[in-house]
């Protein structure tokens, strides 16, 4: 079942409808559903996890944000640490592949702790949502990954590459289709083959 709200003749100067001109009844239908999404995001991604850590301890964090990298709504499960990250990473991703260079299908990832969120051990999927070919959203999550190749987590590493492989912000599928170079890439850089 889809709903669409009723149409108002009021617009706002962006021809975009504005909090006051939507029924609040409707509105609270509308958001309820938006967090209903994202956190059948964070429970689809916390069941598929290979990484125990976000498999049984939930170190994970999931969130719907605008075509402008603003966070909208985020699951109610997660880590903070992650969703506060999270939510400024996004914008980074969007500096990197502006909508113009996305298309149905697609979906970056990174570990850049500058960019994300702090060490290479987390990783940052962001997946844009088209409708009718247009650009609507952004899904994003962020999960800890616990083998990223480098030393044991902790305060050793001198340099951040002694902390595992570094993936910049790259295409993880393009099109639907994966990233062959990329997925071969950290199945190396982890030591598995």
């Amino acid at each position: 079942m889809t709903f669409e709200p009723p149409q108002s003749k009021q617009t706002s100067d962006s021809g975009l409808r504005t909090a006051d001109e939507i029924d609040p009844i409707a509105l609270e239908i509308l958001w309820n559903r938006l967090i209903s999404i994202v956190n059948e995001q964070a429970t689809a991604l916390q069941n598929a996890s290979f990484t125990t850590v976000v498999r049984e301890a939930g170190d994970l964090s999931a969130g719907v944000f605008d075509t402008q990298g603003n966070m909208l709504a985020q699951a109610v499960t997660g880590t903070p640490g992650h969703i506060n990250t999270m939510a400024l990473a996004v914008r980074h991703f969007l500096k990197e592949y502006p909508w113009e260079t996305l298309e149905e299908g697609d979906s970056l990832i990174s570990n850049d702790p500058w960019l994300t969120s702090g060490h290479l051990n987390d990783f940052t999927v962001v997946t844009p949502v088209f409708r009718q070919g247009k650009p609507v959203a952004l899904f994003a999550n962020t999960c800890h990954a616990v083998d990223v190749g480098g030393r044991m987590l902790g305060a050793d590493a001198r340099q951040v590459f002694e902390e595992g492989i570094y993936v910049p912000i790259l295409k993880l599928f393009r099109g639907g289709h994966p990233n062959r170079d990329l997925f071969r890439l950290v199945k190396h850089g982890v030591g598995r083959r």
